[in-house]
């Protein structure tokens, strides 16, 4: 137990109350000077300052069996859970509650919200963890504090609750997953790895003496213990600048609040905190079934809809073209990414517009859906695109638009070119 920050406390009205300023020691490691400094002769206890870790890089963790306002069913489960625990130090509070005393390698936050439904809590992350022989408290074994890797994964096992940590990564393939974890583990300074984590120095607030941050080996999140941040793998090597393996840079579409991204042929809709709500494969994202939920769950309207989707397709046809141009045999061949339905559908109404006896007029039902009006601008630029399909460089075009600040010239502009093979210039 040595090693740790430590602060003198009284009791008022049976209520712990620190000495003096203890801010400090949340992030400055206190020297016998500063110990001796503090106000020791008023003191009728200590507290560990939990956030600190000791000489060792270990975190203080308390699992506190408290029976102060809570139901008798709430007691007794938290009794029979104690004994599921791992055994350690045992410690009686001054209001008769149980304390067992962990070392932890990963640094845990506070969990209060299993107190009513428990009587369980775990003091960690920044409180303050009085022990004996403070006034009021006795120990209950001779053990000293066990030694674990993630007192909170503990904690959440025991009580048999979900882990909000395990859900960074929630819908990408496990195999996928194993990738990039070779390829950020490899950018990090590891320093070594238990049964659960790799252990590293931390790469956004160095220099630290001991590792403070870690990746879970299985569930695949990352813990800073500098802020407490969680990472899934793909948010680490963003802030790594680490392009991940079988993902596309920058395939990203914006659905409102929300948004598409592709991962090899997946698609994942992410919300606004970059969490994975629907996942379907990129040959099914035209389909209508699919359409009509992201609809649902993005409140975004139709027409905004089907044009993002038409060019998110498209993006990702040309990029995974980019991506396997060595490996294909002939690069003329299409690539289908259309279910078969979807494509025969798309078949049939090319078939009926070249047939047609006036085909601009054939063709504009479907310029609508991506530009709303604008009929003559979008019907002329559009047909002076269909050059870039040319080998010829006669056949091809220069096209300038002219017009008022605001008009709608650069959306007429990106919108109808993400279609062709274009140059942009001024």
């Amino acid at each position: 137990m040595k090693g740790f920050n430590v602060v003198p406390v009284v009791f008022i009205d049976g209520k712990k109350q620190p000495l003096g300023d203890w801010g400090q020691w949340h992030s400055k490691r206190q020297t016998e000077k500063d110990f001796h400094e503090q106000f020791w002769d008023s003191a009728e206890g200590f507290g560990i300052v939990t956030d600190y870790p000791n000489d060792d890089g270990f975190y203080l963790a308390i699992v506190d069996y408290d029976v102060k306002r809570v139901s008798e069913e709430a007691k007794a489960k938290g009794r029979e859970l104690l004994g599921k625990f791992p055994i350690t130090r045992m410690e009686k509070s001054a209001t008769g509650g149980i304390h067992l005393v962990y070392l932890s390698k990963v640094k845990p936050k506070p969990e209060r919200r299993y107190h009513d439904s428990h009587a369980l809590e775990l003091i960690a992350g920044g409180l303050l963890a009085v022990m004996a022989p403070s006034k009021g408290y006795v120990t209950l074994n001779d053990n000293e504090p066990t030694v674990i890797e993630d007192a909170l994964g503990i904690f959440y096992q025991v009580l048999g609750v979900k882990d909000d940590r395990a859900e960074a990564n929630e819908g990408v393939d496990s195999n996928l997953l194993e990738k990039w974890l070779s390829q950020i583990k490899a950018k990090l300074k590891v320093a070594g790895e238990g049964n659960q984590f790799i252990y590293a120095h931390c790469p956004f607030h160095p220099p630290d003496k001991h590792p403070s941050f870690a990746i879970h080996k299985i569930k695949n999140y990352a813990i800073d213990f500098h802020d407490g941040q969680v990472y899934s793998l793909r948010q680490l090597a963003e802030a790594l600048d680490i392009k991940l393996e079988g993902s596309f840079e920058g395939l990203t579409s914006r659905l409102g609040a929300y948004r598409l991204n592709l991962v090899e042929r997946n698609v994942f809709l992410l919300d606004s905190r970059g969490q994975p709500v629907f996942t379907c494969k990129l040959h099914v994202l035209n389909a209508d079934k699919t359409k009509k939920k992201i609809a649902e769950l993005t409140g975004v309207d139709k027409a905004e809809l089907e044009r993002k989707v038409a060019e998110f397709v498209f993006r990702a046809n040309l990029m995974e073209r980019n991506e396997d141009k060595n490996d294909v045999a002939d690069e003329t061949e299409p690539i289908s990414i259309l279910d078969e339905e979807t494509e025969a559908r798309i078949n049939a109404e090319v078939e009926k517009i070249i047939n047609a006896e006036n085909q601009l007029a054939a063709l504009k039902p479907h310029l609508d859906i991506v530009i709303v009006g604008e009929d003559d601008n979008k019907t002329a630029i559009y047909t002076l695109l269909t050059g870039s399909k040319f080998a010829d460089l006669d056949k091809k075009q220069i096209i300038i638009l002219k017009g008022t600040e605001g008009g709608g010239k650069t959306t007429i502009a990106s919108t109808l070119t993400s279609f062709f093979k274009t140059k942009e210039v001024g």
